[in-house]
């Protein structure tokens, strides 16, 4: 067997070095892409690769039971003579995820042999949404807990309000139904259920405040956070539903399956600092010699370092001691299926992620000549991430080019950001809120026509900034699922 290599030392010194100082400018980097995704639609209406994509998300969303990187999972579908194989990678605790996904794929196969009518699928529905809820008890209780100050918020505002309208108090009342605690296993399935059956209320996506009935959009406050958490509380029922449907039309997806399980490895240390590493030669690093923009970039970036420390900053970071470099699961299975040669359903390379993919791994797997469908991505950096080992010295020449294209992005990134310091990029979290961001209006007879013109004006530019920001298996906005900002101020 071909011995697994690692690239040069100087080529990730010089990578990283630009990627901290990306991120020490700015975490975001843009909009949310899309990918290769295919558009939502409903059950009826989809095929067989569309279905297959939406089965391998919703298990990686399920399969992911803790907020935060740690059980970040990604599955692909190799197509076997004796059914589908899942191939899964997980950031961490990949036993007890593995021994999960082979337990809800082997309810799924029985429930295909039994071949149920209707009444029987609702049955098993609740029996796999049961099973979803328990694996997912801690994440449940984590976004209860984010959930409960928001809607205090509201309360209070409702409160304080001097003249409570009707609708107002209508708003209390949906608001107190989410104040109910967690004690049992029962309390969380309904939790789960309350925030389903109330993903598509009016007060989460109507184009006014619902207490003062002046016109908003939902693009910051608690409402904003509210929808969020509703939307990820929902998230066991939405994939119990979604899976069972795929178990009475897409058998196939389910005949014979088995898991293949492939360990994305353990941290590494960070790499060590150039000695004397100073932004005059991160710059010259970064442009050819004699260059004349070299000397316009320097100037600007000693400008923005007088007054937000940059370089401080930068050195700061690689003394952090919670700088593990690691590889993303997602890339741990491209790696792996790319080197087996594995053949896919549909020659369709589609990795499905139960988080969209940061900056570094979107366009590593744009650059890899294994032609892999474009994952979404939230356009985020991630000091946390390395590229994976490779073998054999064929993909090690391939890897280098896909790490210097990949360090080409980062430095126009980094110049993007020092010339323009002037643009601010609003940031958005990452994880998916799973609800379709559309817009209710109120009623002629609810409403004047002024707040109507102004609210069906705010929320047509609304709609026309989220359509170029749908991704992941279906028209699902993208959340966060940390509390990080969008780095750090560049003029204070």
């Amino acid at each position: 067997m071909e011995r697994s290599l690692q690239l040069q030392p100087k080529l990730m010194r010089r990578f990283y070095e630009v990627l901290v100082l990306l991120r020490v400018l700015s975490q975001v980097q843009g909009a949310k892409l899309c990918g290769d995704t295919l558009e939502e639609g409903g059950f009826d209406h989809l095929g067989a690769m569309e279905m297959r994509r939406k089965t391998m998300y919703h298990l990686c969303v399920m399969c992911d039971y803790l907020k935060g990187g740690d059980t970040v999972t990604a599955i692909a579908s190799e197509n076997i003579p004796c059914g589908p194989r899942y191939w899964i990678a997980a950031n961490d605790h990949l036993e007890k995820i593995k021994c999960f996904l082979i337990e809800v794929l082997k309810m799924l196969e029985t429930q295909v042999e039994m071949e149920a009518y209707n009444s029987e699928l609702h049955v098993f529905e609740q029996r796999l949404f049961a099973k979803f809820v328990s694996f997912q008890k801690a994440r449940i209780k984590q976004y209860w807990k984010l959930l409960q100050p928001h809607v205090e918020t509201e309360l209070k505002r409702i409160a304080l309000s001097p003249e409570p309208r009707d609708n107002a108090s209508e708003y209390r009342e949906w608001l107190r139904a989410f104040k109910s605690p967690l004690t049992t296993l029962d309390s969380y399935s309904q939790f789960s259920q309350l925030a389903y059956d109330k993903r598509r209320s009016r007060f989460l996506r109507v184009a006014y405040d619902p207490i003062t009935m002046e016109a908003v959009t939902m693009e910051s406050g608690p409402r904003k956070d509210i929808r969020h958490y509703v939307g990820r509380l929902c998230a066991p029922r939405r994939a119990a539903t979604l899976l069972t449907y795929a178990a009475a039309n897409h058998p196939a997806l389910f005949e014979g399956s088995s898991v293949q399980c492939h360990s994305s490895g353990s941290t590494s240390k960070p790499p060590a600092a150039r000695g004397g590493l100073t932004l005059e030669g991160i710059s010259a690093r970064m442009f050819p010699n004699g260059s004349p923009a070299l000397l316009e970039f320097r100037g600007a970036l000693q400008s923005l370092d007088s007054k937000g420390s940059i370089l401080a900053r930068v050195l700061s970071q690689y003394q952090d001691q919670k700088w593990r470099p690691r590889v993303h699961a997602e890339l741990a299975l491209l790696e792996v299926l790319h080197e087996r040669k594995c053949s896919f359903y549909d020659n369709d390379k589609y990795i499905a992620c139960s988080k969209a993919a940061c900056f570094c791994c979107y366009h590593y797997i744009c650059g890899h000549q294994g032609t892999f469908t474009r994952p979404p991505s939230h356009n985020k950096i991630y000091l946390n991430w390395e590229p994976p080992d490779v073998r054999g010295q064929a993909r090690y020449s391939e890897q280098r080019n896909i790490m210097n294209g990949l360090t080409v992005q980062v430095r126009q990134a980094v110049i993007e950001k020092v010339l323009n310091a002037h643009r601010s990029i609003k940031w958005h979290p990452d994880s998916s809120t799973g609800i379709t961001p559309s817009v209710v209006f109120l009623s002629e007879s609810e409403v004047s026509p002024d707040l109507a013109r102004q609210s069906s004006s705010m929320s047509g530019s609304s709609r026309a900034s989220s359509q170029g920001s749908q991704s992941s298996a279906g028209s699902e906005s993208h959340e966060s699922e940390d509390c990080e900002d969008g780095g750090v101020s560049l003029v204070q």
